[in-house]
């Protein structure tokens, strides 16, 4: 893949449906079995930077996500805050559910 150019621009759903957002996203790293960097612009974020490590551990892989977000203004960050918090811990839960924990 090639790194820092725009693979593909995608919409977010509001309830699946609504159209919200839209982002342009590019991998800007890759260590092949340590994790990579994606990171990408939309209408709402100025920058979103998420970078995912992966760490051997007994019985499996330990994946830790680190985000950096710059919202376009600056009064959206608690909502941002709240929001990400949200999306992260339910897709955290069902990644547990379905690989388990270690």
């Amino acid at each position: 893949m090639p790194l820092g150019e725009v693979l593909f621009a995608s919409w977010l759903l509001a309830l699946g449906v609504i159209p919200f957002d839209r982002h342009s996203l590019a991998l800007t790293s890759i260590e092949p079995g340590r994790g990579f960097v994606e990171e990408s612009t939309s209408w709402l974020q100025r920058r979103w930077r998420h970078e995912r490590t992966l760490e051997p551990v007994d019985g499996g892989t330990r994946v830790t996500d680190q985000l950096t977000i710059v919202p376009r203004v600056g009064l959206v960050a608690p909502v941002t805050r709240l929001v990400v918090g949200w999306l992260f811990a339910r897709r955290h839960r069902r990644r547990r559910a379905r690989f388990g924990t270690a």
